[in-house]
């Protein structure tokens, strides 16, 4: 049996020196959770996504939860995408992604209280969609320019669409996404939002995302899926749902919704053809529902495919995120970006500095942990860090990190690391 966080709860991620209090648990499954958290320095509240405890000692798990954390990363900050902050370790080497978090609940919130269906349901429906897709072109063309690959969400249904305060969308949980176009051995992802090609194994592209979108839009503005099958079902029976589910999307014709304009039914048949190159892509759908919300709203809807910028602590989090996940030499830049943009955060240096030792640049990362020292000299890891760095150089820098810790030792006593890196020095000397 899975033991999970109660509210009150201390996480402690041990790299960055943040410490959190739990205050919810927003959700849990076959593979992880999310709880909600506040950040002791400042009381601001975050997301923070973990795996299983019994996963954590599951290679393959651990790989492909840390793939996701790198593609979340790397999205940056988009008004339409949920930001994911950075990646570090507990103190029990529980993994977590720290992540924005988004005050509104899902689209599957929204449509629980949303009551009957009316045409002002449709509009925000179409607007909620153009906003969805917006994120999925920005993380798109992003892993695109980063990598050159091409990206599918695979999961796109009303509880991984966010809202925030405001009512705009944010796309979010990116766990099952594909950086490539693959067939694969078996099905993954949600049952009711799965079309044809993703039920059989198939290749899956851009446009198996647009199916999904189809069928959440369809449910958005009615309350009912687009096709006749269990509203409940045990997502966890994989026989029940090959034998009630799969043959609905793989043979019927989707339902037209009775009350909604002809060309919102339009853009809805569309998306679900069977044939996935039958479907719109993603410009040419929101184009289409733009179209749809201009004639009913009387104006678009106001989107942006660029990146929103990032302020010096955003980007020295992006930074310690690659670095935890040893992409080294992609948190570099980072963290310049985050010292261009504010020299007196002393943090940032020592970030930078564990990233440099990381490459063997131990030069650099000892100028790099000095500067943090004369910003704040009673910043612990820059003392271990610092001696760490000078006993890696070798024989004749013993005797140097041995200092380095006495000097510590004087300004903090009693600390467990100072102690602890003392002692690994010593047994370096032999």
């Amino acid at each position: 049996m899975e033991v999970f966080l109660k509210p009150g709860e201390k996480i402690f991620t041990y790299s960055t020196g943040n410490q959190f209090t739990v205050k919810k648990m927003a959700g849990e499954g076959g593979m992880g959770a999310v709880y909600i958290a506040e950040r002791a320095k400042d009381g601001r509240k975050y997301a923070l996504k973990s795996i299983l405890p019994s996963r954590v000692s599951d290679e393959e798990f651990l790989k492909s939860f840390k793939r996701e954390c790198h593609v979340w990363i790397t999205l940056g900050k988009h008004p339409h995408v949920v930001q994911a902050h950075w990646f570090d370790l507990g103190e029990d080497y529980t993994p977590y992604l720290i992540m924005e978090y988004v005050e509104a609940g899902t689209l599957g919130d929204w449509l629980d209280k949303k009551g009957q269906p009316s045409q002002k349901n449709q509009i925000d429906a179409v607007r909620f969609i153009i906003e969805a897709l917006t994120g999925l072109i920005y993380a798109r063309d992003t892993v695109r320019r980063e990598w050159g690959k091409p990206f599918i969400h695979r999961d796109i249904k009303p509880a991984n669409l966010l809202m925030t305060g405001t009512d705009k969308v944010k796309v979010s949980d990116f766990g099952l996404a594909k950086t490539r176009y693959e067939s694969q051995a078996e099905w993954h992802g949600t049952p009711p939002y799965m079309p044809p090609e993703q039920w059989e194994g198939r290749e899956v592209e851009e446009k198996t995302d647009v199916y999904a979108l189809g069928c959440v839009l369809y449910e958005l503005c009615c309350g009912r899926y687009p096709f006749d099958f269990p509203k409940v079902y045990n997502p966890r029976d994989r026989a029940e749902i090959e034998q009630k589910i799969k043959p609905v999307h793989l043979q019927q014709i989707p339902q037209k919704l009775t009350d909604a304009p002809l060309e919102l039914n339009h853009w809805i048949q569309y998306c679900l053809k069977k044939d996935p190159h039958a479907r719109p892509g993603f410009e040419e759908l929101r184009e289409g529902l733009q179209r749809v919300y201009e004639k009913r709203a009387g104006q678009r809807v106001p989107v942006s495919d660029d990146p929103e910028p990032l302020s010096a602590e955003e980007w020295n989090q992006r930074g310690c995120g690659f670095d935890r996940l040893g992409e080294h030499e992609q948190a570099l830049p980072c963290f310049d970006e985050a010292i261009r943009l504010d020299t007196s955060d002393a943090r940032f240096f020592l970030d930078r500095g564990v990233a440099l030792m990381h490459l063997k640049q131990l030069d650099a990362a000892i100028k790099d942990f000095e500067q943090a020292l004369q910003i704040d000299d009673s910043l612990v890891e820059a003392y271990n860090n610092l001696a760490a760095a000078h006993a890696q150089k070798g024989k004749g820098e013993f005797e140097k990190a041995l200092s380095i810790y006495e000097q510590a030792k004087r300004l903090k006593p009693g600390e467990p690391r100072l102690y602890v890196g003392n002692g690994i020095v010593y047994g370096m000397m032999g």
